[in-house]
């Protein structure tokens, strides 16, 4: 099955930080999230979203998530430094995976090395 990375923030300089570790890999940028009623089957997606982005409710959106029938994953991460208060409602609602920004880079660093 296709693995799809999907990056949700609002924070463009993010979005092309983030972007850089997947260039070898099927990703996608969006400000908002997709309509999860329109994701396909054929693929699996992993959706890296920012629980700071203001344009959009993270946690309404996390939520869905669980709820939703397509094969995904979901890596939450914060933004800002010491944001425990965002780690801790993105656990609460049920999602295992929950970082700050270094914590992300240094994982898809290793993701990019790994495919090159």
């Amino acid at each position: 099955m296709k693995m799809i990375w999907h990056i949700i923030t609002d924070d463009i300089m993010e979005q092309m930080e983030l972007k850089y570790f997947l260039t070898h890999l099927d990703h996608r940028c969006s400000i908002i999230p997709p309509d999860i009623q329109n994701l396909s089957e054929d693929s699996s997606i992993c959706f890296i979203v920012n629980l700071n982005s203001s344009s959009f409710d993270a946690y309404s959106f996390l939520t869905l998530l669980n709820n939703a029938n397509t094969p995904h994953s979901v890596i939450a991460y914060t933004s800002l430094k010491h944001d425990h208060d965002s780690i801790l409602k993105a656990k609460s609602i049920g999602i295992q995976h929950v970082c700050t920004m270094t914590q992300l880079k240094d994982f898809l660093g290793k993701v990019h090395d790994t495919i090159q």
